[in-house]
């Protein structure tokens, strides 16, 4: 296959993998990104069916392969995961766009754009292994704890020990805590979160709160502002 020269270094200078199979999934063209993803170099490559140098061959092939998708129905498909094997049989993560190769109205082949992402996913399971880790410590305290937004007192989070559950969506504080649809105003009952954004200061008061099983209690708020 034939590569203008702008275009072959458009497609070498990209990040991403790029490959071109023809219509029985030979690999007519690769960049260099593609031969630093799999370890093959291009003349390894070209010629050679695709399942023979970034994925494995299998019973799936036939019916659920992208490329012969995208091709079969002359459209694009995108970012869609799936792991890419290299020449020493290491995995990684990858995310691929697929778009039918167009000859006129005849499709003769596929561009498949392939993206490593293991990285991002490693980086992606420590987040939700730390939020994890997080919400476990903020269940287990004893008392309540709420993150509220400033500007609608809507509740963001609330931990085992404010309410039982599955918080409902667009819940306020001042709904979970008082039973009311109004926030706080009265000088018995000063709005804690009001107070905090006018000072941008910790606050601590007392208040009459329901507690998790609707229970009227005497309750001391401290009250801390979130700057991001």
């Amino acid at each position: 296959m034939k590569v203008n020269l702008i275009y072959e270094t458009i497609l070498n200078s990209m990040s991403e993998t790029v490959y071109v199979v023809d219509r029985e999934m030979r690999i007519q063209y690769v960049n260099r990104a593609a031969e630093k993803l799999t370890g093959y170099s291009r003349d390894e490559s070209v010629g050679k069916f695709c399942h023979d140098i970034f994925c494995e061959e299998s019973y799936r092939c036939k019916d659920l392969c992208p490329p012969r998708q995208a091709m079969e129905k002359m459209g694009s498909i995108l970012h869609r995961e799936a792991e890419t094997r290299n020449k020493n049989g290491d995995v990684r993560q990858t995310q691929i766009s697929i778009s039918p190769l167009r000859d006129g109205d005849v499709c003769t082949g596929a561009v498949i754009v392939v993206q490593d992402i293991t990285e991002l996913k490693k980086a992606d399971k420590r987040i939700r292994r730390q939020n994890t880790f997080l919400t476990t410590v903020i269940d287990a305290l004893p008392h309540p704890f709420l993150v509220i937004d400033a500007d609608t007192h809507i509740l963001n989070l609330a931990n085992d020990a404010a309410y039982h559950g599955r918080l409902p969506e667009q819940m306020t504080c001042h709904e979970l805590s008082h039973q009311t649809h109004v926030p706080c105003s009265s000088s018995d009952h000063p709005c804690p979160l009001e107070m905090v954004k006018s000072t941008g200061l910790p606050v601590m008061l007392e208040h009459k709160h329901y507690d998790a099983y609707g229970k009227l209690r005497d309750v001391e708020v401290h009250g801390f502002p979130i700057f991001l």
